[in-house]
């Protein structure tokens, strides 16, 4: 009896275990099936079992796809809301992607990198040559043993050392007469001239009855010229009166003296061109050519000492260098731009006593072309490297920008801006 009690139990244990192991068996099929199905939300006891589960659930698919379905749940608004919120974050990164497109059409840093390698800059640098077409200079000197010669060739190197981008070059030319009419006319931008010669040429009379050329602007007065007249010690000759009948060197076609001589020649002393035989020579060639006897006298226009008189003394030659003392008064009033001028003894070997005789303030020019800048830098960088100057032509050591701006022409804007500088023009 014992015995079948216990199989009994046995069997009824089992049974219930198999009826428990069922029952949880088709627990789960029958969640599986309701997980699907969203109508099956009635099973109550099942719905709260299923809510954690699905909690998870819903939090990986929202990512995919889930998004959608919490938005048309109207209880799910909070989640949507701080969703919403999320994306709020996310458009930060968002707005950085999306500005970053706007700006990278708008900023197109490629469109910049266009406009870099065409950048106007690049011609900007274009201006320099401008500067440069306009700095290459050639000055305007006149014949070999003039003044205008060393003169133009020391101030051609201070400009080439000390004006970036300029290059100056010397140019032989007709001389004095000859540089109004190339500077008025655009053929040189830079020359030497007379007083007297620019005062003509700026007003169409005299030496350029032709033409008149009032665009030429002063620069700064170097010094003046000097008017030598030399003769052979034993030729006779004492005045300029005596030259009558004799063969004269005169200076080169085009040059100072050629336009003077005959202006104090006939006013003082009664003698033309035609009372004497012209020789139309540079100052070189004249010395020389009176030195050997081909003509009987030399007319020359430099500042003491110089060089081709110079020579004639480190030769042995005995000469004379005329005087104009007796005529000085009526010269003087005559001719009010020329100045009274000793060249001093002992300046020329065999020259004993001191000799009066006249001078022409003598003005570097340009014409209203040259760029204001151009011209400062030139007038400003002559005066500061004088010393260059008095190396050529002993006698710059007396220019000074106090008289460096009475130019006869009016002044150029770039050279009134030194002189205004330093004081010497208000």
């Amino acid at each position: 009896m014992r015995r079948l009690r216990k199989q009994t139990g046995l069997v009824v244990l089992l049974l219930v275990m198999f009826t428990l192991s069922f029952s949880l068996i088709g627990c789960a099929p029958q969640q599986a099936a309701q997980q699907p199905a969203p109508a099956p939300a009635p099973a109550p006891a099942p719905a709260p079992v299923p809510a954690p589960a699905p909690a998870p659930a819903p939090a990986p698919a929202p990512a995919p796809a889930l998004t959608p379905a919490p938005t048309p749940t109207p209880t799910p608004a909070p989640a949507p809301a701080p969703r919403p919120g999320a994306v709020t974050p996310a458009p930060a990164p968002a707005p950085a992607p999306a500005p970053a497109p706007t700006p990278r059409p708008g900023v197109v840093t490629p469109a910049p990198s266009p406009a870099a390698p065409a950048p106007a800059p690049a011609p900007a640098p274009a201006p320099t040559p401008p500067p440069r077409r306009d700095a290459i200079i050639s000055i305007g000197v006149g014949a070999l043993g003039g003044l205008f010669h060393p003169v133009g060739g020391a101030i051609a190197e201070i400009i080439n050392k000390n004006i970036p981008g300029a290059r100056a070059t010397v140019e032989l030319t007709g001389g004095a007469g000859e540089n109004p009419r190339m500077v008025g006319a655009g053929e040189i931008p830079v020359a030497f001239t007379n007083a007297n010669l620019m005062h003509e040429a700026l007003l169409g009379i005299g030496n350029y009855k032709d033409r008149a050329y009032p665009n030429l602007r002063g620069l700064l007065n170097i010094m003046p010229s000097v008017v030598h007249i030399l003769v052979l010690e034993n030729s006779g000759i004492r005045s300029i009166a005596d030259l009558t009948g004799r063969r004269v060197a005169i200076g080169p076609a085009g040059g100072g003296p050629v336009a003077l001589f005959p202006e104090y020649a006939s006013k003082i002393y009664g003698l033309t061109m035609k009372d004497i035989a012209p020789s139309f020579v540079s100052t070189a060639d004249g010395v020389a050519a009176m030195r050997d006897g081909h003509v009987h006298a030399a007319v020359l226009h430099g500042s003491p000492p110089n060089s081709a008189v110079l020579e004639l003394g480190a030769r042995g030659v005995s000469f004379r260098i005329l005087s104009f003392e007796r005529e000085m008064e009526r010269i003087l009033a005559e001719f009010p731009y020329l100045q009274r001028h000793v060249i001093s003894k002992g300046i020329y070997r065999g020259i004993n006593e001191d000799v009066v005789t006249i001078a022409v303030p003598n003005v570097m020019f340009a014409c209203t072309k040259m760029p204001d800048e151009l011209a400062y830098q030139i007038v400003k960088n002559v005066y500061q490297h004088i010393s260059v100057l008095v190396g050529a032509v002993r006698a710059a050591e007396l220019m000074r920008p106090e008289t460096g701006w009475q130019t006869v022409a009016p002044l150029h804007p770039g050279a009134e801006r030194f002189f205004r500088e330093k004081g010497v023009i208000k």
